[in-house]
């Protein structure tokens, strides 16, 4: 339970929003016991910031060899959006993400910190 202010409760429909969709896109691919999404939401230990954090299976790397996320989707036009509206919460709210492929297990993470507003 979270008894701080965080402004808009947009803030986190929003991330979320942009967050569990491609998580279950990744994860629904992976046809076998592996496949899960690890959702969670806590606050920093001594800090005021709250963590998001979204662990999914995902059955390969989805960063380019330029470091760029790649998509599978069939209409590329929508590539991107998600992330681009995390990317935009993440700066309004003074945070921080962090996106990662670890290969040994097979999971994407993403990892966000975000500011609470100033009362």
């Amino acid at each position: 339970v979270f008894n701080q202010k965080f402004g808009e409760e947009a803030l986190y429909q929003d991330t979320l929003n942009a967050l569990l969709p491609a998580a279950y896109e990744a994860a629904v691919k992976v046809h076998n016991k592996k496949a899960y999404i690890d959702f969670t939401i806590a606050m920093v230990e001594n800090s005021s910031y709250i963590a998001i954090k979204v662990i999914n299976s995902c059955l390969f790397n989805p960063f380019d060899s330029n470091g760029n996320l790649s998509t599978t989707k069939t209409d590329g036009s929508v590539h991107g959006i998600g992330l681009k509206s995390i990317h935009r919460i993440v700066k309004k709210y003074n945070g921080h993400i962090q996106q990662y492929y670890k290969q040994e297990d097979d999971t994407f993470h993403t990892i966000i910190t975000i500011a609470p507003l100033d009362k």
